[in-house]
């Protein structure tokens, strides 16, 4: 192996391992930027966040879990009574047959 063998090896090398240097920066670089991307609020969000804050001041309720989905006790009565009487058999002669025997 002669001397510019070796030089021409050992330069290649050289190079080869700046570039990867550089683009080890870059996406260092990409990931560092896109993740300050994401946490900065844009005007729109802060804009929606300030109206929720506004609407909810003024008595609005605006997620599922604020409204209060319990039925009143005599709604709660009945559904407990029809679900708890078992089903009528219709009548062998059919409804009319019921009001207007013979």
């Amino acid at each position: 192996m002669s001397v510019m063998d070796t030089l021409g090896a050992s330069c290649w090398q050289s190079s080869m391992r700046r570039r990867w240097k550089i683009l080890a920066g870059l996406v260092v670089l990409a990931v560092l930027g896109a993740w300050l991307l994401s946490r900065a609020p844009s005007p729109a969000l802060r804009d929606l966040d300030n109206t929720r804050r506004a609407l909810r001041r003024e008595g609005f309720k605006l997620d599922l879990r604020e409204f209060d989905f319990a039925l009143p006790p005599e709604l709660s009565r009945r559904r407990r009574l029809t679900q708890a009487a078992p089903p009528q058999a219709p009548h062998p002669g059919g409804p009319l047959h019921a009001v207007c025997p013979g």
